[in-house]
């Protein structure tokens, strides 16, 4: 997911953003967005972190696309449903994971909005937002 993408999908409305991740193409964009969370992940902020993070990704009541962020040795990588137990589990549709990747949402309005899910480990949660740089986006300040 590089600075084009992300500038075309925040640049592109809403009714497009939601068409687009109904379409076909959401499966290759959803694989992207994972491949760059592994890829912009800082793993100075993150380097105390043993953890996997479940991201169940569709609309309620669908079966969802699962991966896992795992997160270990300062590094993190994109899989699709690893077998080990995740910390936390964040539910969300197709559109607010984009949204959310490219910095059009933030996880806290999604939350209390009603489109963002999670169980598990609350504060690691928390720091998710923290630990991924957004390709054109100015640095996250230190928590």
């Amino acid at each position: 997911m590089g600075e084009a993408f992300v500038a075309g999908a925040r640049s592109s409305p809403e009714e497009l953003r939601r068409l687009t991740m109904k379409s076909p193409a959401r499966k290759l964009i959803t694989a992207q967005i994972f491949a760059g969370m592994a890829r912009e992940f800082d793993a100075e902020r993150g380097a105390d972190l043993d953890a996997v993070v479940r991201w169940e990704v569709g609309a309620v009541g669908e079966k969802p696309d699962v991966w896992d962020l795992v997160i270990r040795d300062g590094r993190c990588r994109a899989v699709r449903a690893s077998s080990e137990e995740p910390r936390t589990v964040v539910g969300l549709d197709h559109q607010t994971l984009l949204e959310l990747a490219v910095g059009l949402a933030n996880a806290p309005s999604a939350y209390i909005a009603g489109r963002l899910r999670m169980t598990g480990d609350v504060m690691l949660a928390q720091r998710m937002s923290a630990l991924f740089r957004i390709p054109g986006s100015k640095p996250l300040k230190p928590l």
